[in-house]
């Protein structure tokens, strides 16, 4: 049997983020600068990326040089992140729930994706995809 050293981070949870003064990173474009806001992160203190090298290249920096201390993303978008740079990167909580999906008016398959993302988010589909 194998084992590896488990990464430890140096910052525990966003609000030790928002309380240090650090750099947080976001994808531009994204909802979550909104919810960033919402927490009351100083908007200075709110950086945004547009590749995963963006924010590789953002978090080796760190805060204090440029770059940013931590960055905030959908978890898919991480766990690929992640896939790539586990080795320098880990994941921390807490993990925050949105207001769920937006379709454009009259999306005709509306119907079909509200009852497909119903049955998945009711199935133990959801949990096993999170787990992955």
């Amino acid at each position: 049997m194998l084992t590896v050293e488990q990464l430890k981070p140096t910052i525990s949870s966003i609000d030790e983020v928002r309380k240090s003064g650090l750099n947080v990173g976001y994808h531009d474009g994204s909802f979550v600068k909104n919810l960033l806001e919402d927490l009351n992160f100083n908007t200075s203190k709110i950086k945004a990326y547009d590749t995963p090298d963006d924010f590789y290249n953002a978090l080796s920096k760190g805060s204090n040089n440029g770059g940013i201390a931590a960055f905030v993303h959908e978890v898919p978008y991480i766990k690929l992140f992640l896939a790539k740079h586990c080795k320098e990167y880990t994941m921390v909580g807490p993990f925050y729930k949105t207001a769920g999906f937006g379709y454009v008016s009259n999306f005709i398959y509306v119907h079909v994706w509200t009852i497909t993302l119903q049955s998945i988010s009711q199935s133990s589909l959801l949990k096993y995809i999170y787990r992955l």
